[in-house]
């Protein structure tokens, strides 16, 4: 599990280096085929709706069992916890939409970075609107594209 967030957070590390140096900027293109391309915006849809509605099932789908992820407060998240969070009790999400959705697809690999507006619904406390950015890395694996890790960070709302 540690050789694999080591991985995770040096995958994300080269990831932010090459943004900041231009490579992947607003308007470029993945360099493999566009189906592969739609394939994980349909999923990042897909997930979106999953949190929305709480359903477990297409969440556990969506993740590899072997996910390491970072949550926005610096923790280690996995399958497991996600689910159960979003799906456990029913939804618990009343807003769950992103933008900004930019895909790399590299090999069997894709990593997507967007904004999140979220707000959690009656059952959660705090029911303010709130902004994350994330980076999620998919693996293409012989039963089809999978999230094998993500981070998250809390981010200002944006200036209307």
């Amino acid at each position: 599990m540690r050789s694999i967030l080591i991985f995770v957070l040096a995958a994300i590390t080269l990831f932010c280096q090459a943004m900041a140096q231009g490579v992947g900027a607003k308007g470029s293109k993945a360099t493999l085929p566009d189906d592969d391309n739609a394939a994980i915006l349909r999923i990042e849809d897909e997930m979106n709706k999953a949190r929305l509605s709480g359903d477990g099932v297409t969440l556990k789908r969506l993740y590899a069992d072997d996910f390491a992820g970072i949550d926005a407060r610096g923790g280690i998240t996995d399958k497991f916890r996600i689910v159960n969070f979003y799906s456990e009790d029913g939804s618990v999400m009343a807003i769950h939409s992103t933008d900004e959705v930019s895909v790399r697809v590299i090999g069997r690999a894709a990593i997507v970075t967007a904004r999140l507006k979220y707000q959690y619904n009656k059952r959660l406390e705090n029911q303010s609107v709130r902004w994350m950015r994330y980076t999620r890395i998919y693996e293409k694996r012989p039963s089809g594209w999978v999230t094998i890790a993500e981070q998250y960070c809390f981010t200002p709302a944006p200036e209307d």
